[in-house]
């Protein structure tokens, strides 16, 4: 194992093993999300290749950081929408948020119409404070893009328990409202 990754491994609902790569540093956003998820049915937290029996074990590890590699941050944060880096970062918000609605935004920076839309999505993900939003640059993440059946942007799909469960491809506010209000 990397000494810069942290591994984080339970066992799901179905009892198959699922891990996870990153664990952000405390002041992440993500932190509390992934304290609150595990903090009761985690099986083994393994950071920095020290074996942690507990979440408080994390945070006291990470308390002593300055001596350790850095951890990056998995993904950042733009009023709501979290912008997913890669593959890592995909699997982890489907895992964290497994109990929610998840709405992804895959965009390209040479789109015109993302870019039209962008505003209308920053502006949903706060009036929509029980739906998670993602967005995933269909360039710099392909292989997320490609694993989604993605081929044009914007695209936007909702994602519930892992599962795609509604798809809208275009740039029209109202319908991507829709969307939103019809699979929250």
């Amino acid at each position: 194992m990397s000494s810069t990754n942290a591994i984080i491994t339970r066992a799901n609902d179905i009892g198959e093993e699922v891990t996870s790569k990153y664990i952000p540093p405390p002041r992440c956003g993500l932190w509390k999300k992934i304290t609150k998820f595990f903090s009761n049915q985690t099986d083994s937290i393994i950071s920095h290749g020290e074996k942690m029996e507990s979440i408080p074990d994390l945070v006291n590890l990470h308390s002593r950081q300055a001596s350790l590699p850095k951890i990056r941050t998995l993904v950042s944060k733009d009023d709501g929408v979290e912008h997913v880096r890669d593959k890592g970062d995909w699997d982890l918000e489907m895992m964290v948020n497994r109990d929610k609605a998840i709405v992804v935004y895959f965009k390209a920076p040479w789109c015109g119409p993302c870019r039209n839309i962008e505003p209308s999505v920053l502006e949903f993900s706060r009036e929509f404070e029980d739906v998670v939003f993602l967005s995933v640059d269909f360039d710099e993440v392909s292989d997320v893009a490609r694993g989604c059946g993605v081929d044009a942007v914007p695209t936007f799909q909702v994602w519930k328990n892992g599962l795609k469960v509604d798809e809208y491809i275009g740039s029209k506010t109202h319908e991507l409202r829709n969307l939103i209000v019809n699979n929250r």
